[in-house]
């Protein structure tokens, strides 16, 4: 578990929204990013392929 999975969805879209709005070191951006990425395409695979 990294320090990522902690924040629920919310928190990691705001997270994100103000890595950008105060110029944040852009490999932190990207890893923000890679984390929405993972997650949106693991609800999407819940949705498409239910268990």
């Amino acid at each position: 578990m990294n320090k990522l999975d902690r924040l629920t969805d919310d928190q990691l879209i705001d997270t994100y929204l103000t890595a950008i709005a105060h110029g944040l070191n852009p490999c932190f951006i990207m890893l923000l990013e890679r984390e929405i990425m993972r997650r949106t395409f693991n609800q999407e695979k819940k949705l498409l392929c239910p268990a």
